[in-house]
């Protein structure tokens, strides 16, 4: 089991802004940390085409979670997304949107403040209700 990957949930209309991502990864991702992506089932063959399997292993939203509930778009990205941890296939993950690109080279050790935890962000969102 890996300590930490790197998770991006992703879709055909982000193809575009996945592959920035993905150029990204590439040159800063100094340690190679494993990176996976989940799309839906329909657009699996459109991203292994595009992108290939030796960098980013691609798999289905339906692997994570069957039987979506029928909501909306973003609303299912969020059950996939908060769901990835039931793969069991890492003890901590990155989880970062297709329009997120790095800048800098990066390692495990930027993320995790120890192998047992990890760095997290809390804050209020006071300016968001104000």
């Amino acid at each position: 089991m890996e300590n930490l990957i790197i998770y991006c949930k992703s879709f055909n209309k982000d193809i575009n802004r996945f592959s920035v991502l993905l150029e990204s990864l590439k040159k800063y991702n100094t340690q190679n940390l494993k990176f996976y992506t989940s799309v839906p089932e329909s657009d699996i063959s459109l991203f292994k085409n595009k992108f290939g399997t030796d960098y980013v292993n691609i798999i289905s939203d339906e692997e994570i979670y069957n039987n979506l509930p029928s909501m909306r778009g973003w609303e299912q990205q969020q059950v996939v997304k908060s769901s990835f941890w039931k793969l069991n296939i890492c003890k901590n993950y990155l989880m970062i949107d297709s329009d997120s690109y790095f800048i800098k080279p990066f390692k495990q050790e930027d993320f995790l403040y120890s192998d047992d935890i990890p760095y997290t962000v809390i804050h209020e969102q006071k300016e968001l209700f104000s």
